[in-house]
Formats: structure tokens, C-alpha cells, sequence
């Protein structure tokens, strides 16, 4: 898969997390999603037994139905392949912490944040989204914030940052991410 054909995943990972943000109830816990080439060389431990996935649902609504803060599978990562269909879900992730300096500042954006940007290293990521318990939406791919938490879209790709007009901000609080361009 091409850089160009990466980056597009990411950008379209950061509208359905947009949405799930716009959409979630005031139950929302959040959630956190890897698109991945393959589980091989990831360090990930599923949380929770069973399988959670409605088939007759959208991505987004099921993402919205493991938010939910007494679904038990509201905690962990979800796993997905870049066709955006489910691999596991509710995952505990372990990635190794880079030598380098991290390339954004962890200070006040807890652990899940941390987490996707150091998955988002990882060579069977392709990218990591978050959505955290207030809404904010971050995606990363390769240590660089693509989208949110006052990050841009990759400058190196030529791609203007993401503009979402999305009907559903109007039923909940927006996300505080996404930066217009």
C-alpha cells in the first residue's frame, strides 16, 4: 500500500472517529481504533472474551455500542484491517517505548494517547485513532499527528487538513480536534 493510499486511510479513520465523537451519548467512555496490515508484530492481548460486533451495524455504531461505559468491552484497543472490518476487539496494548524522543508531548493526554502514538511506530500499523472520554479525536500515523489535538494533516503528503461538516455536531458536543483548513 502506498504512502499516498496510507495517508487516506487515516484521513478517512479521523471522519468516522469524528463521528462517533459527534454521536456518542453522555455514556461515551471513548474509544481507540488500530487499522493494521496484519496482527503479526503486534503486542496485543485481547481483554474480554466474546465477540461484541454486530454484522448488520456500521462501523461507527458499533464502535458507539463498545463506548458505551457498561459495555464490557469499552476498554482497549480495537483492532481493524484497512478495509475497516474488525480483527479483535477490546485490546490491551503494549507497544515498546521508542529510543527517540517522542515527536509530540504526552503532558496532560493520558495513556490511550500515549499508546496510539507509540502503536502509530509500529510497522503493522498503518494508523491509530483515538477518541477520548471528552470527544477530542486524535489520529496519528508514524509518531505524527495527522488529525486533532493541534496536530495538522502531514505536510510531506500535500494533503490540506482535514474540513468535516458533519449534521451530527448539531445532536452532541463537537469535537475539539479536527482542524479546518
Amino acid at each position: 500500500m502506498s504512502g499516498m493510499a496510507e495517508h487516506r486511510l487515516a484521513v478517512q479513520l479521523a471522519r468516522i472517529l469524528d463521528e462517533v465523537a459527534c454521536r456518542g451519548d453522555r455514556h461515551f467512555t471513548g474509544t481507540s481504533v488500530v487499522i493494521c496490515r496484519a496482527l503479526d508484530g503486534l503486542p496485543y492481548c485481547a481483554m474480554t472474551e466474546g465477540w461484541p460486533v454486530s454484522a448488520g451495524a456500521s462501523l461507527v455504531d458499533n464502535l458507539l455500542a463498545m463506548a458505551h461505559g457498561e459495555s464490557p468491552y469499552h476498554d482497549g484497543f480495537h483492532l481493524l484491517t484497512s478495509n475497516f472490518e474488525f480483527l479483535k476487539v477490546a485490546c490491551y496494548l503494549a507497544p515498546r517505548i521508542s529510543d527517540e524522543a517522542p515527536r509530540v508531548s504526552f503532558a496532560g493526554r493520558g495513556s490511550r494517547f500515549s499508546t496510539a502514538y507509540f502503536m502509530s511506530l509500529l510497522s503493522p500499523a498503518i494508523c491509530v485513532g483515538i477518541v477520548g472520554h471528552r470527544r477530542e479525536v486524535t489520529v496519528f500515523r508514524q509518531g505524527r499527528i495527522l488529525a486533532g489535538q493541534g496536530g495538522p494533516l502531514s505536510a510531506s503528503t500535500g494533503v490540506a487538513p482535514l474540513s468535516l461538516s458533519l449534521v451530527a455536531r448539531s445532536q452532541a458536543e463537537p469535537s475539539a480536534a479536527l482542524r479546518k483548513g
